[in-house]
């Protein structure tokens, strides 16, 4: 994620690269924003639908997300599409929902 400078600074939000450094972490924050949001939820729909469909889902939606990104042409839109890919994003909740499912009794507490 290196570009996110570049990218603040191509898109004109600000022509001083010293602020720079604010609106590249605002955009880097907007995923952890829509992550936040959604990640109860995503655990919900993992126990009813599966876990394996939400994974794939997530993944999916991720792709989708970053896809969306590299299309992005102003600063508010590469603020939504952090936002939507990080309402996309169920794979950390899931992935550690699966833990305790994979791991035997003698490999817990390592």
């Amino acid at each position: 994620f290196p570009v996110v400078g570049f990218m603040v600074l191509e898109f004109g939000t600000t022509d001083d690269p010293a602020n720079a450094g604010y609106y590249t972490g605002f955009l880097a924050s907007a995923f952890m924003i829509g992550r936040t949001a959604t990640a109860f939820l995503w655990g919900l729909a993992a126990d009813r639908w599966g876990k394996r469909r939400v994974l794939i889902l997530g993944l999916l939606g991720q792709a989708f997300g970053c896809f969306w990104l590299g299309l992005a042409t102003n600063y508010t839109l590469a603020v939504v599409c952090r936002v939507v890919t990080g309402v996309l994003a169920p794979v950390i909740p899931v992935a550690k929902a699966l833990i305790p499912l994979l791991t035997t009794k003698d490999q817990e507490h390592r």
